[in-house]
C-alpha cells in the first residue's frame, strides 16, 4: 500500500479511455435538467400543444369533465395573478434568510405558508384590481373606486389598501434581495473556495497533484522540498463538549503537513483525497493547506462524487485515505455508498462526514445511512465524522443560512477531518 504509482500522461491516449476527463464531464453535464436542452423542451412543447387541443375540442371529455371542476376553474381564472404574485411572496418568506424572511420553520411548512399567502393576495388582486379593470378599463376602475356616494369611504379604503399592496409587496421583496446580507457571507466563503479549486478531471490539474508520495530527490517535508509548507494548527474551540451521542475527538491538529508538487509528466497517487459539495468548498483552502487534495463543488450530488472516485481509481491515483462529504443537496442511498466502498477497496481508510441541513427532509435519512456504514463494513477502516452532532456544540461556525461555513467553521471542519484522516 506504500507503493507510489505514476502515470505518464504524455503516453496516454486520453481520447481512447472510456472515462476520460472529457467523458466524465459529459456524464456530469447530463445531471439535473440538462436533457431539457437536448430535445426535452421540444417534447414539452408538443405535449402542451396536444393537451390544449384535447382540452378545447368540443367533444373532449377532458375539457368538459376534469378541467370543468370548480377548483380548477377558480385556479384558471386567477392563474395569471398566481404567476405574478408568487415571486414577491416567495421572496418575503425564504428559509435561511435572516430577519423578516426567515420563519425558522421546516421547508414544507414554509411552502404551505407561501402558497396560502400567494392564493390570498391573488384573490384580493382578482376581486379589486383585475375584475374592475376588465369590466371598466383602468381609468374607469379608478373613477369607480373614487366616485362619491354612500359606499365611497369603504371603496376608497379598499382601493388605497390594494394599491399599496400591489406596489409595496414587490418593492419590499426586491429590496430584501438587493440589500440582503443573508447570502453575502455564503457567497464569500464559496468564492474563496472556488478561487483555489482545481478540477481533478482536468489534465492540467492532474499534472500538479500534491501528494507526499510523489517521486522526488528531496525528502517530502524538508525545508528544501518544493511546495512544502508549514501550517499552524487551527485556532478553533476544542470539541470537548460534543452533543449527545457524538464521540469526542482529539483536537490536536498536525502542525506541519508537506505538500509536494509532482513533475508535470508524472502523476503521484493522491495520498489524501476529499470529495464534497459547497459546505466542504468553504473549507477547501484550509484542507488543501493541510495536505488534503479537495475537490468540492456547489450543488454536487452523490452520483457525481462516485464518478470522481471512479475516475481516480481507474487511473490508480487513489492513495491512503478518501474523504466523502455529500448529501447536503439531495438524498443519498446505500447503493451509492456501496459503489464508493467498492471503488476504494484498496484504500487504507475511508472517511464519511454527516450533513447538517436541518431545513431539508433528507437530512436524517442521509445521516442514518452514513452512520451505519462502519457497521456494514466491519472489516474495513471506515470512519464517520459526525458533523451534524459535533457542530451543535460549537458557536459561530456557520454562515447566516446555518449550513455553510464561516471562517471559524472552516477551521473546525478541517480540524475534525484532519483528525479522522491522521489519527490511528
Amino acid at each position: 500500500k506504500g507503493e507510489t504509482r505514476t502515470v505518464d500522461m504524455s503516453r496516454v491516449d486520453t481520447d481512447a479511455l472510456p472515462d476520460t476527463p472529457q467523458g466524465l464531464e459529459s456524464k456530469i453535464s447530463t445531471v439535473g435538467f440538462a436533457p431539457l436542452f437536448c430535445g426535452g423542451l421540444l417534447i414539452v412543447g408538443l405535449a402542451t400543444m396536444m393537451l390544449i387541443a384535447s382540452a378545447t375540442h368540443f367533444g373532449s371529455g377532458l375539457g368538459r369533465g376534469l378541467l370543468a371542476a370548480q377548483p380548477l376553474q377558480w385556479v384558471g381564472l386567477r392563474s395569471y395573478g398566481l404567476y405574478l404574485w408568487h415571486w414577491p411572496v416567495f421572496q418575503l418568506f425564504r428559509p435561511g434568510q435572516p430577519g423578516f424572511g426567515d420563519l425558522g420553520l421546516p421547508f414544507f411548512a414554509v411552502l404551505v405558508i407561501r402558497l396560502a399567502v400567494t392564493f390570498g393576495v391573488t384573490e384580493v388582486s382578482y376581486r379589486f384590481i383585475e375584475t374592475p379593470v376588465r369590466r371598466l378599463g383602468t381609468l374607469g376602475a379608478v373613477r369607480h373606486a373614487l366616485r362619491p356616494g354612500p359606499a365611497a369611504q369603504p371603496r376608497r379604503a379598499t382601493f388605497a389598501s390594494v394599491t399599496l399592496m400591489s406596489i409595496g409587496l414587490p418593492v419590499i421583496a426586491t429590496g430584501l434581495i438587493l440589500n440582503s446580507d443573508g447570502l453575502t457571507d455564503v457567497e464569500e466563503t464559496l468564492r474563496a473556495g472556488e478561487a483555489i479549486h482545481c478540477d481533478i478531471t482536468d489534465p492540467a490539474c492532474l499534472s500538479s497533484v500534491p501528494g507526499t508520495t510523489s517521486p522526488s530527490s528531496v525528502p517530502p517535508g524538508s525545508p528544501d522540498s518544493p511546495g512544502s509548507s508549514t501550517v499552524p494548527s487551527a485556532s478553533v474551540p476544542p470539541a470537548s463538549t460534543p452533543a449527545s451521542g457524538a464521540q469526542p475527538l482529539d483536537t490536536t491538529v498536525p502542525t506541519t503537513v508537506a505538500t509536494t508538487l509532482a513533475p508535470t509528466t508524472t502523476i503521484a497517487t493522491i495520498k489524501w483525497f476529499a470529495v464534497g459539495d459547497s459546505v466542504m468548498l468553504g473549507a477547501s483552502k484550509r484542507m488543501t493547506e493541510q495536505g488534503i487534495w479537495t475537490d468540492a463543488r456547489v450543488n454536487r450530488q452523490m452520483k457525481e462524487g462516485v464518478e470522481l472516485v471512479r475516475f481516480l481509481r481507474d487511473r490508480k491515483l487513489l492513495g491512503d485515505v478518501v474523504v466523502v462529504h455529500l448529501g447536503t443537496n439531495g438524498t443519498i442511498s446505500t447503493e451509492r455508498v456501496d459503489e464508493i466502498m467498492a471503488l476504494t477497496v484498496n484504500v487504507r481508510r475511508v472517511v464519511f462526514v454527516t450533513v447538517k441541513v436541518s431545513s431539508k427532509v433528507w437530512e436524517k435519512p442521509n445521516n442514518d445511512i452514513i452512520r451505519a456504514i462502519p457497521g456494514r463494513y466491519p472489516d474495513r477502516d471506515v470512519r464517520v465524522v459526525d458533523w451534524n452532532q459535533l457542530s451543535v456544540a460549537q458557536g459561530n461556525i456557520f454562515c447566516s443560512d446555518g449550513i455553510h461555513l464561516c471562517k471559524n467553521g472552516a477551521a473546525y471542519f478541517t480540524q475534525l477531518i484532519v483528525q479522522a484522516v491522521t489519527k490511528e
